[in-house]
């Protein structure tokens, strides 16, 4: 799958490492990762629900989840080995609007 931009692409990075990692279990951090919801354009790109759309849903700006979403958005080295994080990929559900971290 691909990304129609830079906020999609950090999204989707950091829900793959959300499968293995371990956060505090806070309510508005939960929040924040499970309201935007992910938007497939025509071609399949994904993109990341817009804040102006979540706050037309009465949602506030998932700032917490965004501060972690950001620390993807440069490839660091593993100190395992050199080699950079990889890309993810995933594949629409077919819905044209499903939560961002399937909740």
């Amino acid at each position: 799958m691909m990304y129609g931009n830079m906020r999609a692409q950090i999204w989707g990075q950091m829900k793959d490492w959300l499968k293995t990692a371990s956060v505090p279990k806070e309510k508005t951090l939960k929040t924040d990762l499970i309201s935007p919801m992910m938007k497939p354009d025509s071609k399949g790109a994904i993109f990341l629900e817009s804040k102006k759309d979540m706050k037309a849903r009465g949602l506030s700006s998932p700032d917490s989840a965004d501060a972690i979403a950001l620390t993807f958005a440069f490839p660091v080295a593993n100190r395992g080995n050199s080699t950079t994080m990889r890309k993810s990929s995933y594949q629409s559900q077919g819905a044209a609007l499903n939560s961002w971290m399937g909740s």
